[in-house]
């Protein structure tokens, strides 16, 4: 688990993340609604959860028992890149594109 704003390692006992919990390395407040994965500004009560009450002040600590800190989720750019890499591979190898240019060029030779 890590700290959504300086990226340092966080321990905390039993992976769960305390109501008054506060990053050691930054001093931010971790239990916010801007630092749970269920936080969505597009939403009407600006959370994924439905059921969840409203919370006046989205930086500051709160109750929710929902609460999910971001850094426990995957973030959809790697899982992202993960997925492009098993259906493409890395990069490709500029082998083929040598072939393929030259195989073009023969097309046109008188």
């Amino acid at each position: 688990m890590h700290c959504p704003s300086c990226k340092q390692k966080l321990d905390f006992p039993c992976g769960k993340v305390p109501f008054r919990a506060t990053c050691p390395f930054c001093f931010v407040e971790l239990h916010t609604c801007v630092h749970c994965s269920h936080h969505n500004p597009s939403l009407a009560n600006q959370c994924k959860i439905k059921t969840s009450l409203f919370v006046r002040d989205r930086s500051a600590y709160n109750f929710c028992e929902d609460f999910c800190l971001k850094s426990q989720t995957k973030s959809p750019s790697s899982a992202g890149k993960k997925t492009f890499e098993n259906l493409f591979g890395e990069e490709p190898s500029p082998e083929p594109l040598k072939k393929g240019k030259a195989a073009f060029d023969d097309l046109f030779i008188d």
